[in-house]
């Protein structure tokens, strides 16, 4: 048959990947330390590109300084050492740390990556110090778990490393049993284990396993292992800062389970603040013990402390309290609790993952965070002393902001909307003046609007009730193509002319998010802009379960996937197409083919990917499904997170639960799979083989049901790539082979070139 028009070839298809591509995305941005007698604020800047010749990501580093004035002077950008860990300046000085993690050549515990610290001033390098050659402790951590934080006195550097372990030995190395081996000093052995299992944090996590608190005094050049005399045991610290005076340190503790629970994606795990006290020697919990915590933060005056909690069992992301404690006196109070309902237009509660590393005002009064506003993220300012919460204005363009930096109370995030790439900007506050008043906003990096993409957020009340808390609110955000009368893309300050709905009937893609309790914000996302530059609408729904709706609007999807979450996308889909029907000159959405529909997720969006195809065949023409939860019964013993599956299937998760009959019964009704004999629908599905979160099994299950009933489908088998699948190489080639996908089998185009 002719292709359409707006059916892209495969070279095309690439062409749109490549042009998205190039668009930088910002990493970090850290406030520098002022110059002497100026009032220029200086921010690092780092943002990544995709090298797509070389299939690798690569990271790009500025100074942007802003001039009293307002004007901005930066310079140019510079490749990022590759091997850079850490680099940070200390609060009030002028020295700085950067951490390198040199990659051993080969494989072996003799070939283990090597650690270096470079030591600045202002002015100059002044010295290099090998942490590896102290041999007082194993890998450098990252910032998923670890941090590297100069000491008040800026004499002291602390952070976390793999706690130090006997070299693995061979029952039949020559020197396994000799007694001189056995009597050389530092030379502890392990006989016989190198093949034991190590318990780890999980996904994308796994070499992280046994973490000590570590701090190095930069004079000396020592070493100092925070937990030689064991008075951690059974905790596992993480997110260390240093407590007033330098007199010990705050850090999140984790508790040792009979097994580990994968931490990322997931802010239920049971921890607790803890404080290492160097004067007495004792750690005490400050606060709950059997809580969930994270981002303990001290205010610039060190007299409070401020971090994040919620309950630790439930949804793997929840609605937080902000906890607030009293240095002097230990007194504790919640700044902000959990909010049940929100309604259309109340406060939500908080949705992080964490607190800003700086984040409170130099009155010591003001807290800033990001948080999740229903289908937005929003920039939140919250006043310790009278518990209230203020919403800061945006960059001009942006729809959604996350806080990057907050020191000096000037402000830096990123920002974006769906049809605006990432920037950063910065931001003064000033406290004199309510803090919703208008920000004057300096953009640090280049602002780019795509002239050709549209997009609008819609609102739905659930049709499914739940039993207890009845029709509740849920979100969709529509993206699609236009005609633009100019080019596709301009600048910031560019003139702009309204662009006109394009007059094609377009296909649809239903795409709801992973988790399920994460949500879909009004944020620039590179496949969902290619999808529309292909000709494709694409509706991506939130939910109930999503964040930001209120805590009941999370909770009450507890028991409810495969239901709930399934009637609640097909309703999103039917309403937006009836919207598009009725809708006169198509001036708030675009004409819309209901004819040509397609589904589209990852995780538990393949999850619900797959229930779509299942339980409403037909009904989408194209489906493609990325490491999908497929079978829940079999997710039990694959996953690094079991127990995600009892708890969202409505029932209590223990340690030590086994499965039995009823409970198998109960998980294969709510899985996919269970409908597979229903799918007619082409299927694409893509699995990352390192993916310890949602095992590749669960794919290659669909991918088996589907061929012995001979429906269309395919497998793309990922060797290197973990759950997100977010190397260069799988993301630009999965998304031609995603739009190939849609095109043949929703547009009924056969070429792929």
């Amino acid at each position: 048959m002719m292709k359409p028009s707006s059916v892209k070839s495969a070279k095309e298809v690439a062409q749109v990947y490549s042009d998205l591509a190039a668009y930088p995305v910002p990493q970090s941005a850290q406030l520098l330390p002022q110059y002497p007698f100026s009032d220029a604020i200086r921010t690092r800047c780092a943002y990544q590109v995709q090298d797509l010749a070389s299939q690798k990501n690569r990271t790009l580093v500025k100074t942007a300084v802003v001039l009293p004035t307002g004007d901005l002077v930066d310079s140019d950008p510079v490749l990022r050492d590759p091997t850079t860990l850490w680099d940070v300046y200390c609060s009030v000085g002028d020295h700085r740390a950067v951490l390198l993690k040199l990659k051993a050549e080969g494989s072996g515990s003799d070939n283990a990556d090597k650690f270096i610290v470079h030591v600045y001033n202002e002015s100059r390098f002044i010295k290099s110090i090998d942490l590896s050659e102290k041999a007082k402790h194993g890998a450098v951590y990252g910032p998923e778990l670890g941090a590297c934080q100069w000491s008040y006195n800026e004499g002291h550097l602390l952070y976390v490393a793999e706690k130090k372990q006997p070299k693995n030995a061979s029952y039949f190395a020559a020197d396994t049993f000799s007694e001189e081996s056995a009597g050389k000093p530092g030379e502890a052995k392990s006989v016989g284990k190198q093949y034991d299992s190590v318990e780890h944090f999980g996904e994308q996590l796994s070499e992280y396993k046994r973490p000590v608190l570590c701090t190095l005094d930069v004079d000396s050049e020592v070493v100092t292992v925070l937990d030689d005399g064991g008075i951690l045991d059974g905790v596992l610290p993480t997110e260390p800062c240093w407590a007033p005076d330098d007199a010990g340190v705050v850090f999140v503790g984790y508790k040792e389970l009979p097994y580990q629970l994968g931490v990322i994606y997931c802010n239920q795990r049971p921890s607790a603040i803890y404080y290492l006290d160097f004067r007495s020697g004792e750690c005490a919990v400050i606060g709950h013990d059997t809580r969930a915590v994270s981002s303990p933060r001290f205010s610039p005056c060190q007299t409070q402390l401020v971090w994040l909690q919620n309950e630790p069992s439930g949804p793997h992301k929840q609605c937080r309290r902000l906890i607030w404690c009293d240095w002097a006196t230990k007194d504790i109070r919640f700044i902000i609790d959990f909010v049940n309902q929100a309604g259309s237009a109340g406060f939500p509660g908080i949705y992080a993952d964490s607190l800003p590393s700086r984040c409170w005002s130099s009155n010591c009064r003001t807290v800033v965070l990001s948080s999740i506003n229903r289908s937005k993220d929003c920039l939140l300012a919250i006043d310790v002393k009278t518990k209230i919460g203020e919403l800061l204005s945006l960059p001009p363009d942006a729809s959604s902001a996350k806080v990057l930096d907050f020191h000096r109370d000037w402000l830096v995030v990123e920002a974006s909307a769906p049809n605006v790439p990432p920037f950063i900007a910065a931001g003064f506050i000033d406290a004199s003046k309510p803090l919703t008043s208008n920000i004057k906003w300096t953009c640090l990096t280049d602002c780019f609007k795509l002239n050709d993409i549209a997009w609008r957020v819609k609102q739905h009340t659930a049709k499914l009730a739940h039993p207890e808390f009845g029709n509740q609110l849920f979100e969709s955000i529509l993206v699609w193509p236009v005609d633009s009368s100019k080019k596709k893309d301009s600048k910031k300050g560019d003139e702009e002319k309204p662009a006109a709905i394009t007059e094609l009937p377009l296909p649809l893609i239903a795409f709801p998010h992973g988790g399920p309790n994460t949500s879909f914000t009004a944020t620039y996302m590179r496949y969902v802009c290619g999808l529309a530059r292909c000709g494709y609408a694409v509706l991506m729904i939130n939910y109930r379960g999503s964040l930001g709706f209120g805590k009941s609007t999370v909770d009450s999807l507890l028991g409810g996937i495969g239901e709930r979450d399934v009637s609640d996308c097909i309703q999103a889909v039917e309403e937006t197409l009836a919207e598009s029907a009725s809708s006169a000159d198509n001036s708030a959405l675009p004409r819309l083919d209901g004819e040509k529909l397609a589904a589209f997720g990852g995780s538990h969006g393949g999850f619900l990917g797959g229930h779509l195809i299942g339980q409403r065949p037909g009904m989408f023409k194209a489906a493609v499904l990325r490491n999908p939860v497929i079978n829940l019964a079999t997710m039990v013993g694959g996953s690094d997170i079991p127990d995600w599956v009892y708890e969202q299937s409505g029932l209590p998760f223990s340690h030590d639960r086994l499965l039995d009959a009823e409970t198998l019964a109960l998980l294969w009704s709510k899985s996919p799979l269970s409908h597979a004999s229903k799918v007619n629908t082409p299927t694409l599905v893509a699995v990352g083989l390192k993916d310890l979160r949602v095992p590749p099994q669960q794919g290659r299950e669909l991918y088996r049901a589907l061929r012995a009933r001979n429906v269309p489908t395919r497998l793309l088998v990922c060797p290197d790539d973990c759950h997100p699948m977010s190397s260069v190489p799988v993301q630009s080639s999965v998304f031609v082979d995603i739009v190939l996908w849609f095109n043949r089998h929703v547009m009924g185009v056969t070429e792929e070139a």
